[in-house]
């Protein structure tokens, strides 16, 4: 999986370091999280059921963290943590024992979004390579704008731990599997929720699967890290996309936002609520700006929506956004733009379905 280099920046200082606590008692409900960054680390992550404590380890950097969260008091955001870290205002949406994202740095003040999936199961189960099988649909995740076709891509996981990608092409029509490398996964011993790739080509690096659902993959310092849903063999039935996936997004020109898309009446409406870290905020309660939301016909979990938004001086901007749902649970997004004759990668983000 390419990416583009970011320009490194100063660690997080340290927040009330305390090692990671896994005891599981009649009171405290610990779930844990394999962790990637925008910047490029390798994070592990502990939520308190009970509590609602955090803690961190950024493996990348060598800084430790934890925390308190408490319940958005914004109505739009229910069901959203907030804390507050540097005098800043941070979000974290949880999924509990399939993912998590969350806008705190965790470590880096180089990272703008931090992703984990559960590795909780790993705990529970006995995994091998033949239950991670699949085909999956990916975002190279980093802070730079980019074209299309360098920024998604499908992948392919087969029983011997042997996988090859593609990179998608730039109207958003075509996915492959193959074509582009090849490489080998494997369990990493010591810590079995954790897998190692190796391409043929040199790269080397760590990441986590969540069965049938998702896969993670770190790229190391600079590189970001690449997030993947599990890809359906035949279309997905718009009546189980209902829900309203909370969301931590990126904008090439106006920085992160919380909020959330809603999608209702059997799959065939959309509303949405998008706060900016500047203050700005964007909302649709009945659809009126969405101008098209239907399944991409070439691609079973890829949905096109155009939105157009007026502006206050009366302007009105058009986007066109590529919803990759795993229905019910999780949503990756990307937005593309005309920018001098080509399309270039104007916005991304990641949801869950809280």
């Amino acid at each position: 999986f390419t990416q583009c280099k970011d320009e490194p920046s100063s660690p997080q200082p340290d927040v009330n370091p305390q090692p990671n606590d896994t005891t599981t008692n009649n009171s405290q409900v610990v779930r844990k999280y394999f962790m990637s960054a925008s910047y490029g680390d390798v994070i592990s992550m502990e939520i308190n059921e009970k509590s609602l404590q955090y803690s961190f380890n950024n493996e990348t950097t060598g800084e430790k963290g934890s925390g308190t969260f408490q319940l958005s008091t914004n109505p739009k955001l229910s069901g959203v943590y907030e804390t507050r870290v540097n005098g800043m205002s941070q979000y974290t949406v949880e999924l509990p024992g399939i993912a998590m994202i969350s806008s705190m740095p965790m470590g880096n003040t180089a990272n703008k979004i931090c992703v984990g999936i559960s590795s909780d199961i790993y705990d529970e189960q006995q995994l091998t390579m033949s239950d991670l099988t699949g085909d999956y649909i990916f975002m190279n995740v980093d802070d730079t704008e980019k074209s299309p076709d360098g920024f998604w891509g499908g992948c392919r996981l087969d029983a011997n731990g042997n996988y090859s990608w593609s990179m998608g092409d730039e109207q958003i029509s075509q996915i492959a599997f193959t074509g582009g490398d090849v490489g080998k996964l494997e369990f990493i011993n010591e810590n079995n929720s954790r897998v190692a790739f190796e391409e043929s080509a040199g790269l080397e690096a760590v990441g986590s699967v969540l069965p049938g659902k998702l896969m993670l993959m770190d790229n190391g310092p600079g590189n970001g890290f690449s997030i993947a849903t599990h890809y359906p063999a035949s279309p997905v039935d718009v009546s189980t996309l209902d829900g309203v996936y909370k969301m931590l997004s990126i904008t090439t020109y106006s920085g992160t936002s919380i909020g959330y898309y809603e999608i209702s009446n059997a799959g065939t409406k959309l509303t949405y609520y998008e706060r900016m870290n500047t203050g700005e905020e964007y909302f649709d309660a009945d659809g009126s700006t969405v101008k098209l939301f239907e399944r991409v016909p070439t691609l079973n979990n890829v949905f096109k929506v155009i939105t157009e938004v007026e502006l206050e001086d009366e302007s009105k901007w058009e986007t066109e956004i590529y919803f990759i749902l795993l229905p019910g649970e999780m949503m990756m997004y990307f937005a593309v733009e005309d920018d001098e004759n080509a399309k270039i990668i104007a916005a991304y983000g990641i949801g869950l379905k809280i």
